[in-house]
């Protein structure tokens, strides 16, 4: 790793940049890209014009930043791990880390939050807690949230936890004040409503091995158990207790259905 002086003035100049030898940029976008002095460069860093990198910014080996993102460390370290890969117009402000080889993709806002590796992400994410191998869908919401391993999440996320493994990808989705177990699949359009017009969010709770059906509507405060399988276009007012089938009725019913561990459900 190496500590650098401010080196690369921002938006033409006519003094010749002094660029080490582990920073490769493409022809002409010498006079394009502003690194700042708390920059710290790990070996074979790519930075793309029209970047800045301002403040307390650590770049693993291999990083490769396309062009056109602003890495803003005033506030905090921006800790990028080595091999991950930033597609333009993202905005990184700090504290902030990003693990190894993942992949930030375009429009990308992601603040004051912390990621682990192989993650892929878009949308817009503000203080959260992510694990492992997150893929994220365009129209991506999440925000003081924390999200397990192995999640798949397109929605919106507000102040809620989501499991290893959870997926909620739909982007007309949403879940505040909500906590989700391992392994459950929420499907297009299931709101949680935890909002009565008052100064108190109210909370939800989702089990582990959880289907959760389409344009279901659960009304906070409300607790559903393990095991848990619903039929689309139901109002949830009352607790479902574990191994439950929701009938479209409302009706609770023995659920014959069983979780194969993935996010899917077959018949018993």
């Amino acid at each position: 790793m190496c500590s650098l002086k401010p080196l690369l003035s921002f938006l033409h100049t006519s003094e010749q940049p002094t660029v080490p030898a582990s920073l490769s940029y493409p022809a002409g976008a010498e006079n394009d890209i502003y690194l700042s002095d708390g920059v710290v460069l790990g070996e074979d860093v790519s930075i793309g014009p029209f970047t800045q990198l301002i403040g307390s910014v650590h770049l693993g080996a291999g990083v490769k930043i396309i062009g056109n993102c602003v890495i803003d460390g005033t506030e905090g370290l921006v800790t990028i791990g080595a091999g991950t890969k930033i597609e333009p117009h993202t905005l990184i402000v700090g504290p902030a880390i990003i693990g190894a080889n993942s992949e930030i993709r375009a429009k990308c806002s992601f603040r004051k939050s912390e990621c682990g590796s192989g993650c892929v992400l878009i949308g817009e994410i503000e203080e959260c807690t992510i694990g492992n191998n997150l893929r994220t869908r365009p129209g991506c919401v999440m925000f003081q949230s924390i999200i397990g391993n192995g999640c798949k999440v397109g929605a919106e996320v507000r102040k809620s936890n989501l499991g290893d493994s959870t997926k909620v990808v739909h982007q007309n989705s949403y879940l505040g004040n909500t906590t989700v177990g391992k392994r459950t699949n929420i499907a297009s359009g299931v709101i949680t409503l935890n909002y009565k017009g008052d100064v108190k969010k109210e909370e939800t709770e989702i089990g582990d091995d959880c289907f959760i059906g389409a344009g279901n509507l659960l009304v906070a405060p409300i607790q559903i158990g393990d095991r848990i399988t619903t039929a689309a276009g139901i109002t949830h007012r009352k607790d479902v207790p574990s191994d439950t089938f929701v009938h479209p009725s409302g009706e609770h019913r023995p659920n014959k259905m069983t979780p194969t561990g993935d996010g899917y459900w077959v018949s018993a």
